[in-house]
C-alpha cells in the first residue's frame, strides 16, 4: 500500500509525495502537448491530452498520487462564465449574467463537466491508484452457505465499479472478479481473475492475484452485511 493511502486510511504517520499539476509543467513531454493546446480550458477538457499529463509525474518519480489536471474557473466556465487565459496575464472573467446560473439544471452542469469524469475515469484504467493487496478478511463462521454467498455477492454487485464478484469456483471456495481483457498479463486461468481464496477462516489471495483495495472494501462491507458484523473483521 502506498504511503498516501496508509496516511488517509490507517492514519500513519509519514508523509506522502506527490506532485501539484503546476508543478508537472516544467516536463518537457507536458510542454510539448502544451503546444497543441493553446485555449487552456480546452486543454482541461480535453479527455485523452489532460489524462497525459496528469500522469506524467508519476511515470518520471516514485509519488504517490496521481493530481488530475484540471482548474477550479473549471465550474465557472460550466455554469455559462466565459472564462478565457491570456498570456502574461492569467485568468480573465467576462461580465456575467448571474440569471444564467439560477436557471442552469443540475444536470446542464453535469454534463458540462462530463469530460472531468472521463478523464478521471481514463487516468484509472491507464495507472492503476488503488494497489492490489493481500487480503486478510477474517470469520467467526465455521460454514458460508451458498445463499449466504449469493447474497453478499449481489449486495456487492448493485454497488461495484469496477467489476462484477461472484463465488470462486475452487475446491477452496472464496471469491473472484474477472480483470478486463486489455488489462490481463495473459489468458491463463488465474491471470483472468482477482481473487480470495478461503484459507480456513481467512480469505487470502496467496499467491494469487488479490482484489483491488476497493474490492477488497466493498466485499467487507458485504460481508458485515450479510453475515453481521459481529462475525468478520479485518
Amino acid at each position: 500500500m502506498s504511503s498516501l493511502l496508509n496516511c488517509l486510511l490507517h492514519k500513519e504517520k509519514n508523509l506522502p509525495v506527490w506532485f501539484m499539476r503546476q508543478a508537472g509543467r516544467y516536463l518537457p513531454e507536458y510542454q510539448e502537448i502544451r503546444k497543441n493546446n493553446k485555449d487552456f480550458i480546452k486543454f482541461c477538457l480535453n479527455i485523452n491530452d489532460a489524462a497525459k499529463v496528469s500522469i506524467q509525474p508519476i511515470n518520471r518519480f516514485d509519488l504517490d498520487a496521481i493530481i488530475v489536471f484540471s482548474d477550479i474557473l473549471l465550474i465557472l466556465n460550466a455554469t455559462g462564465q466565459k472564462v478565457e487565459f491570456k498570456e502574461d496575464i492569467g485568468p480573465v472573467l467576462n461580465k456575467y449574467n448571474i440569471n444564467k446560473f439560477y436557471n442552469l439544471k443540475d444536470k446542464e452542469l453535469t454534463n458540462n463537466l462530463i469530460n472531468v469524469y472521463k478523464i478521471i475515469k481514463k487516468i484509472k484504467k491507464k495507472k492503476k491508484i488503488i494497489k492490489e493487496r493481500k487480503g486478510n478478511i477474517k470469520v467467526t463462521v465455521d460454514r458460508i452457505s451458498l445463499e449466504c454467498y449469493d447474497k453478499i455477492c449481489e449486495y456487492y454487485n448493485e454497488r461495484e465499479t469496477l467489476g462484477k464478484i461472484q463465488k470462486l469456483d475452487r475446491c477452496e471456495g472464496g471469491f473472484c472478479v474477472e480483470i478486463k481483457k486489455e488489462e490481463r498479463e495473459s489468458e491463463f486461468e488465474n491471470d483472468r481473475i482477482r481473487q480470495l481464496r478461503w484459507n480456513k477462516k481467512e480469505l487470502v489471495s496467496g499467491m494469487y492475484k488479490g482484489l483491488l483495495y476497493e474490492e477488497e472494501s466493498l466485499l467487507y462491507e458485504s460481508m458485515c452485511v450479510i453475515l453481521g458484523e459481529m462475525n468478520v473483521s479485518q
